[in-house]
This record gives C-alpha cells, sequence and structure tokens, in this order.
C-alpha cells in the first residue's frame, strides 16, 4: 500500500487485517473501515490526520488513544467494541456522529444512564 499515498477512502470491512502497519503512511485518506476485522491497536493510525470517518464496528479495539490527535475526525463508531474509556475523544470537537451500540450496561452507566 505504500504507492498509494493518494488514497482518500479504504474499506477493509470484513477482511482478515489485524495488523494497520502499512496504512500509517496513507496521510491522504478521510474515511476507513475496518468494521469487522482482527484489529485492536490503533497507534498505526496517529498519522492519519485526514481522517473524517472511521469505523470500528465489532473489532477487539479498546483503546482509543491512538485517536486524540484525529481533529478532523466528524464521525466514528464504536459500535460493538471493548471500549470503555472515551477520554481520548475529548479533543474532537469537530466529532458529530458517535456510534456506541451495543455499548455494554456498566459502560453505559458512566454517561448517567442505563442501557
Amino acid at each position: 500500500m505504500a504507492g498509494l499515498t493518494q488514497l482518500t477512502q479504504l474499506d477493509l470491512m470484513d477482511t482478515a487485517v489485524s495488523d494497520l502497519c502499512a496504512l500509517a503512511g496513507l496521510t491522504q485518506l478521510t474515511q476507513l473501515s475496518l468494521s469487522g476485522t482482527a484489529v485492536s491497536d490503533l497507534s498505526a493510525l496517529a498519522g492519519l490526520t485526514q481522517l473524517t470517518q472511521l469505523y470500528l464496528m465489532d473489532t477487539s479495539v479498546s483503546d482509543l488513544s491512538a485517536l486524540a490527535g484525529l481533529t478532523q475526525l466528524t464521525q466514528l463508531d464504536l459500535s460493538g467494541t471493548a471500549v470503555s474509556d472515551l477520554s481520548a475523544l475529548a479533543g474532537l470537537t469537530q466529532l458529530t456522529q458517535l456510534y456506541l451500540s451495543r455499548y455494554v450496561r456498566q459502560r453505559s452507566e458512566r454517561f448517567g444512564r442505563a442501557a
């Protein structure tokens, strides 16, 4: 993927992808779907600062710290993930759509309402 530096959209949904290191150089990406993959480590995405849409539904992701600098994100889907701490998203002021469906009850209670 190293030669695809102008790529703006990539859909890897339901593929066998688990390692995102090959995506680190795709700095023009604005949309990325990793839903249904075996991805758990998002650190390779930290430099993809042009991302506006990121779909992580049904992945093994639990740590969002790598997303803290993705300030252009407007849509983020965390449905069906193991995420329990959303504090890394605090600085994402452009975020307009956040999907948390199938979030377990104890996590929902942290936001002041039961699931």
